[in-house]
């Protein structure tokens, strides 16, 4: 029996494996999932953060935030090794163990370099978890330059080799090819288009109460506005 990232013996049947493999396909598509929503809000045009800032700036910042920071921990526990001490994780590692038992040694070692790149890959993203989300260290706190950029290369490479990693133990249990960048209803411009909507609507409002428009222009206006998208 090939032996496994955490150094214990495993028995596993396909239900098993079949509930870790959905569980930790949920984690990766939803990392993916948040991602999508933050590059639709916060990375596609000047013009989107405009309208952000324009509506509710400390808001949006606020969400900025917490897309960054559940985005960070769902892509560094799912990286998590499989056992902390007696406690098991749900994790990429535990997948592995599973996945390689009665495996080649090939497999197993190219199973294994996978995981050690990535966790490589994710050592800034780890650094972030550890001093600022999980913990507020200290040091840290007080100079933030401590803390590694982020840039977004960093998260998409980190979503793009989880996700082929993912594949690779799928093939071994069996499972088709899975897309774990989900195909997603466009949200974010959604909630663009309607905010923009708003910022038009609050416009006119204020025309009208300034009297610098009458009703019928009001009216024409808004029919302006309907029939624009």
């Amino acid at each position: 029996m090939a032996e496994n990232t955490s150094g214990a013996v495993l028995e596993s049947t396909a239900s098993d494996e079949e509930k870790l493999w959905k569980a930790v396909s949920e984690e990766v598509i939803y990392a993916h999932a948040y991602w999508k929503l933050y590059e639709g809000l916060f990375r596609k045009s000047k013009e989107t953060i405009a309208v952000l800032n324009k509506v509710a700036g400390f808001g949006w910042r606020a969400i900025h935030d917490s897309l960054v920071s559940s985005i960070i921990l769902r892509l560094t526990r799912v990286m998590d090794p499989a056992r902390n001490g007696k406690n098991e994780n749900l994790s990429l590692a535990r997948l592995v163990d599973v996945a390689i038992i009665g495996k080649d040694e090939e497999t197993v070692c190219k199973l294994k370099a996978d995981l050690d790149r990535i966790k490589v890959e994710l050592e800034s993203l780890k650094f972030h978890r550890d001093k600022r989300l999980a913990h507020n260290d200290l040091e840290c706190r007080l100079d933030k330059k401590l803390a590694p950029a982020l840039p977004p290369e960093l998260f998409q490479t980190a979503l793009a080799s989880i996700s082929e990693v993912m594949n690779e133990i799928g093939k071994l249990l069996g499972n088709n090819y899975s897309i774990f960048d989900p195909v997603m209803e466009p949200d974010a411009v959604s909630i663009v288009m309607h905010l923009e909507d708003g910022l038009a609507m609050s416009a006119l409002k204020q025309r009208v109460r300034m009297k610098q428009i009458s009703a019928e222009e009001l009216w024409q206006e808004f029919r302006k506005l309907a029939f624009e998208y």
